[in-house]
């Protein structure tokens, strides 16, 4: 809350409604005996140091009490005032940096919600009015969902909305357990003056709660643990305007069925998984605050926002991730978990199509700093920088590392990684050092390529010759990134083969390979592909060269054996385009799939225009010339994507 403070530093501008006097502390007391609130000279803005009239020795203990308060800002960013009725605390009481004598820098009491300690055991009761403070809105009475299941609703819902709940945590059927109408007659909640509400829940780091009169409360549950029959509850609060929210409650038990039982595979270690229309796509534990539409990118829906947030819940919330320095363990499991979810949700085209644009291209913006290796303390850095270390770089490293381990193993050695450390608050290096314990390979030259190199991606075809056993083409390793990618060759009959290369080609030979293809059939053209590994060029991609410019916005990737080119089109900003973990940086990525009947690149350019609602005019288009073999023209025009204008 101290972030709302006039003098506290941020990354984003923001408005005078955004400002608040921060938290102030009412009251401070020691093993519960009332202590002056006194912080030590030279406190940050935003954290305070207090000094214990003696050291804790090991061994010993202390107990800490805080009475505080604060005021909600009404400018909203991921908690606040969200609309005049409804509401979404987060990070909203005082906590204890932990101090982890591991790394020094962890030791530095910058209070963040992800870094504090793993509680055991927590408990949170909140008192609320049965009625508004404000007289236009006299008489409504509260209705929320959040962290944790409730310990007493038949203390605070009148007995049919308790049955209801009650009925939602053994059904495989979504029940709605109140709508905006009743919540508004009266008809819900107990009608006391107030009623207080109490959560219990274990292994957790923060509480999020969400508040509104005028919601749906939709609920369910699903196994999570098959070999005990253990089941979690599944909500939904959401306005009736939020039509896709209709189907959230079965979205969430599809995602924690796929997080227990596929990716990580371990059982879902709470008790509930709630999403609440709080416009920030943030995640706290068990409850996810998303936003009411889906972001402005082809394939994303509502139900791909929170799987990303529910699967928060393994990391960084069961691990106890310091995010604050290490974001690699929260938001780079969490963007790798996110692909192979899409993988099993929709086609592998759309999937691979929705993390080009929402990920990857990232890593394809020309920024300074784009290399700075992953490792890098995120408190060191800042921006973009510090989300492509949080986000892309690390989910792609763990792709590419699953498929150099293989799934079984892979999976194998994560699930370990769980047991060993959840709740100790791991670094990096634990995670290095389980997957190196519990496989049977040394990954370090990985780990060092991956995580402490400058590289990025780019691969190029260096030189193709006929040799003693077929035809040897050499593929170079521009960008240093043990990347994955398939070499695709067209013979002289315009028959076409692809070979998949392994990550595990550049151990041994980190910056060039050779690849044999076998036979005698001459080989007229080669490319090579990485797939969703976008690559910094793709201008070195073909051979033979062809005159393609390498700032050109269009560039074939290849030709498959079905007579289809995908063709990545990069549409920069014309307009400012507000930044988000969502949206991308520099323009949208529209990939193009030129296929029979279609005879041209413009063709397909045409097609995919009018998929997005815009019209390409014959005189629009400027000849082009050939892109990697395939015959091509350019187009001029402007496309607006959810509201954002973009050049081509």
């Amino acid at each position: 809350m101290n972030v709302h403070q006039p003098e506290a530093q941020r990354e984003e501008n923001k408005t005078a409604d955004f400002l608040t006097a921060g938290v102030t502390i009412d009251e401070f007391r020691l093993n519960g005996e009332v202590t002056p609130w006194a912080p030590v000279g030279g406190s940050g803005v935003t954290y305070k140091v207090i000094r214990l009239p003696l050291p804790l020795a090991p061994g010993e203990s202390v107990v800490l009490g805080f009475d505080w308060h604060y005021d909600l800002a009404t400018e909203y960013k991921h908690e606040g005032v969200y609309d005049p009725t409804t509401f979404f605390l987060g990070y909203f009481y005082p906590r204890v940096s932990p101090n982890n004598d591991t790394d020094i820098a962890s030791r530095c009491p910058t209070l963040t919600r992800k870094s504090s300690p793993i509680a055991r055991v927590a408990s949170v009761s909140m008192t609320l009015p049965t009625s508004r403070f404000r007289s236009t809105c006299l008489g409504t009475p509260f209705c929320r969902v959040g962290h944790g299941v409730p310990e007493n609703p038949d203390e605070v819902l009148q007995p049919e909305y308790a049955q209801r709940l009650e009925d939602s945590m053994t059904s495989d059927e979504v029940i709605n357990i109140a709508t905006p109408e009743e919540i508004q007659q009266g008809l819900v909640t107990t009608q006391a003056d107030t009623v207080t509400w109490t959560w219990n829940a274990d292994n957790v780091t923060e509480f999020g709660i969400g508040l509104s009169d005028h919601f749906v409360w939709d609920a369910g549950s699903v196994v999570v643990d098959p070999a005990t029959g253990r089941r979690a509850s599944a909500q939904a609060a959401y306005p009736v305007e939020a039509a896709d929210y209709k189907t959230m409650v079965q979205d969430i038990k599809d995602t924690l069925v796929f997080g227990s039982t596929e990716w990580p595979g371990v059982p879902y270690p709470y008790d509930k998984a709630t999403v609440f229309v709080g416009g920030a796509d943030e995640e706290f534990p068990m409850i996810a605050n998303d936003g009411a539409e889906a972001p402005p990118i082809p394939g994303a829906t509502v139900r791909f926002v929170a799987a990303h947030e529910i699967l928060h819940n393994y990391f960084p919330f069961y691990m106890g991730i310091d995010e604050r320095r290490y974001p690699m363990l929260d938001e780079g499991w969490t963007t790798f978990f996110e692909y192979l979810f899409n993988l099993q949700d929709m086609d592998k085209q759309t999937a691979d199509m929705l993390f080009a644009i929402a990920r990857s291209s990232r890593l394809i913006d020309r920024k300074p700093g784009v290399d700075i290796p992953i490792i890098t303390p995120a408190d060191a850095t800042r921006g973009p920088i510090a989300g492509n270390n949080a986000y892309e770089k690390p989910a792609l490293a763990l792709l590419a590392l699953k498929e150099v381990m293989g799934d079984d193993a892979f999976k194998a050695s994560l699930q370990e990684f769980i047991d060993r450390w959840n709740g100790k608050h791991p670094l990096p290096w634990d995670m290095f050092n389980t997957f190196n314990d519990t496989s049977e390979q040394d990954l370090t030259w990985f780990f060092q390529n991956w995580f402490f190199e400058p590289y990025y991606s780019d691969v190029a075809i260096e030189n193709v010759e006929k040799g003693a056993d077929g035809t040897v083409v050499t593929v170079k390793n521009v960008g240093g990134f043990a990347i994955p990618f398939d070499l695709l060759v067209t013979y002289a009959d315009d028959t076409t083969e692809t070979f998949h290369q392994n990550p595990v080609v550049w151990q041994d030979s980190p910056r060039s390979v050779t690849i044999t293809v076998p036979g005698d059939k001459e080989v007229k053209s080669a490319q090579v592909n990485a797939g969703i590994f976008l690559e910094d060029s793709m201008a070195n991609n073909a051979w033979p060269a062809v005159a393609v410019d390498p700032k050109a916005p269009v560039v074939a990737e290849g030709k498959n054996a079905e007579g289809t080119a995908a063709i990545y089109i990069t549409l920069p900003h014309k307009t400012t385009f507000q930044s988000g973990q969502y949206n991308t940086p520099t323009g949208a990525i529209v990939l193009l799939l030129v296929e029979p009947p279609t005879t041209t690149v413009v063709e397909a350019i045409k097609a995919t225009a009018a998929k997005v609602n815009t019209t390409v005019e014959d005189s629009q288009i400027v000849d082009g010339g050939t892109i990697a073999g395939h015959p091509a023209q350019l187009m001029q025009t402007t496309i607006e994507l959810g509201g954002v204008a973009y050049g081509l």
